[in-house]
């Protein structure tokens, strides 16, 4: 066995034994040691493999299970591991005095682990078996403070909406086995296989869309703020959400061969950022603001990838997760301090102590809204220029300057109301000493600064053209939601309760799937309740087997 080959065991499984472990050993300690060695060992093999691997290596273990090496695996796998380490380290000070740490520290490996092996893997059953685990740990971290009925409600939502999703992937995975080309590389290489998958790339566009919170199935994120924050930093900048993002990259070459999936990825890649976008506007809750601004994120990379720049949803993808991680961490240290997620009760943070804190949102906060020349903006610009080529001028550009505005608006609010509000009676306090947290939010936010020199040598690894041109009408967007943003608490604008209420449930959407989801219950109780009467049991029987009997036909006669 290559050295190759065994850095890519180490990769796939440290983190599987460091969760196991850990439900063994019952001391606090141990478990923070194990998970910050764990993720710490992934981070050093991921980019000792980056700086080596030049070309493809498949590592086969059992039947579907079968591990590839390649640049994308190891981008994503560099990015989940530095995220990890950085949420570990975090995690040492933000959860003590937490009673469930066996259980946290356990699931935070898992989770690791699990999107590991995700972007890892080489066979399709392989990559869905982990693309479950995944969903699972993360409705399982959503809900660890699950005393709180909030905490259960968002776990269980998250479970059942990406479940539905998940649907495509299963289907897809499903046909794969049948056509007996579950190997993921092979399969795409065939131009004899990528034809005969290609009418089925709609159900990846739905695995994907459903993972990574995009409309209309993007209500179960700002709900999952009721968990850690720093579950919240892992779900967002590194793991789940990005596994959306990675699938339509994986299997883009069927995606692109599809008019109906790239169709409908761009059209709903668009309407998410509108819709993001209004919501982030209404709401008070910093969390849940920035849970739409990674759902508006993630729409821009999706958007990216339908206009065929996988380079610019790559390089994007990456600045994402840091500053993204910034954001959640410095609200974490807050939170943990204050107990509240209200803007409108976190008045001047800078003058009642928190500096650091301060510094770090406004760095994530400026590269979040896009402005140039923090990295993060030049892709956002790069982006937008994609979208010149279907649809014209002045259209296109008040399309960039309208997405620029609105979405660097809703992320400067919340800093402009939090952190220089007036005092509102506040006065300065003594902000509890926290070097670890500190310390990770000083680390992520040098490295938002400049990540133009790791942007710079991901475009040469990827062999991306990355020349950044500052374009005005997107610019003037930016400026003008940065300074309308700072007029806010002068111009004291609110927005009534009706209607914040109307955007933050994302025009009822929210109300729509929970009246779904008591009439599915319902009619699902009272079946069971004729089948245990021994009623109805005929005319389901003969539904099954007239279903058994179509696909078994439509298997036949399919080519």
């Amino acid at each position: 066995m290559s050295l190759q080959e065994v850095l890519l065991l180490v990769l796939a499984f440290n983190a599987y034994a460091a969760s196991a472990t850990i439900l063994v050993v019952r001391k606090r300690r141990f478990e923070e040691a194990t998970t910050i060695a764990s993720s710490l060992l992934s981070l050093a093999v991921s980019l000792s493999l980056l700086a080596s691997q030049t070309g493809v290596v498949e590592l086969p273990l059992v039947p579907f299970i079968s591990l590839m090496l390649d640049k994308l695996s190891l981008m994503f796998s560099t990015v989940v591991s530095l995220i990890g380490f950085f949420v570990s380290v975090y995690s040492v000070e933000y959860m003590r005095g937490d009673e469930e740490y066996q259980k946290y520290y356990s699931l935070i490996t898992l989770f690791i682990g699990s999107m590991l092996n995700l972007v890892l893997a080489s066979d399709i059953v392989y990559l869905l078996l982990n693309w479950e685990l995944v969903g699972v740990c993360s409705a399982l971290l959503i809900a660890h403070w699950w005393r709180r009925p909030e905490a259960r409600r968002a776990g269980v939502k998250a479970l059942a909406m990406t479940r539905f999703s998940d649907i495509g992937l299963l289907a897809f995975a499903s046909i794969a086995v049948y056509y007996n080309s579950t190997n993921i590389s092979s399969t795409l290489a065939s131009g004899n296989m990528v034809e005969r998958l290609t009418s089925y790339a709609p159900l990846l566009v739905l695995a994907a869309l459903g993972k990574s919170a995009q409309f209309p199935l993007h209500t179960w994120l700002p709900d999952a703020m009721e968990g850690p924050t720093t579950v919240s930093a892992l779900l967002h900048a590194a793991t789940m959400v990005k596994a959306g993002v990675y699938l339509a990259l994986r299997f883009y070459p069927l995606i692109h061969a599809s008019a109906l999936a790239v169709n409908g990825l761009l059209a709903l890649s668009l309407a998410t950022i509108l819709i993001s976008g209004l919501a982030g506007l209404a709401s008070m809750d910093l969390k849940r603001i920035l849970a739409f601004n990674t759902i508006s994120s993630l729409s821009l990379m999706f958007l990216s990838i339908s206009l065929g720049e996988t380079g610019l949803a790559i390089l994007y993808l990456f600045n994402h997760a840091v500053f993204k991680s910034l954001l959640f961490l410095t609200t974490g240290k807050i939170e943990h301090t204050l107990h509240t997620r209200d803007i409108s009760r976190l008045r001047s943070l800078w003058a009642r102590g928190f500096r650091v804190e301060t510094v770090g949102f406004l760095i994530g906060a400026l590269s979040a809204a896009g402005l140039p020349p923090l990295t993060a903006g030049l892709i956002k610009e790069e982006i937008y220029s994609g979208l010149e080529t279907y649809v014209g001028s002045p259209i296109y550009h008040l399309m960039t300057g309208g997405l620029s505005l609105l979405l660097s608006l809703f992320i400067m609010r919340p800093f402009v109301i939090a952190f220089l509000g007036s005092r509102g009676g506040h006065s300065e306090m003594s902000v509890e000493r926290t070097p670890l947290m500190t310390g990770v939010n000083l680390s992520l936010a040098l490295l938002t600064l400049t990540a133009f020199l790791p942007t710079l040598i991901l475009a040469t690894y990827f062999g991306i053209v990355f020349e950044p041109v500052l374009r005005l009408a997107a610019l003037i967007g930016v400026l003008s939601g940065i300074l309308l943003s700072l007029s806010l608490p002068y111009l004291d604008l609110r927005v009534g309760n009706r209607f914040r209420g109307l955007l933050e449930s994302s025009f009822g959407m929210d109300v729509l799937y929970m009246w779904l989801g008591e009439h599915a219950s319902a009619t699902l109780s009272k079946l069971a309740s004729a089948l245990n009467r021994g009623r109805a049991s005929q005319g389901v029987v003969g539904l099954v087997a007239v279903t058994v009997i179509l696909v078994a036909l439509a298997m036949v006669v399919s080519p």
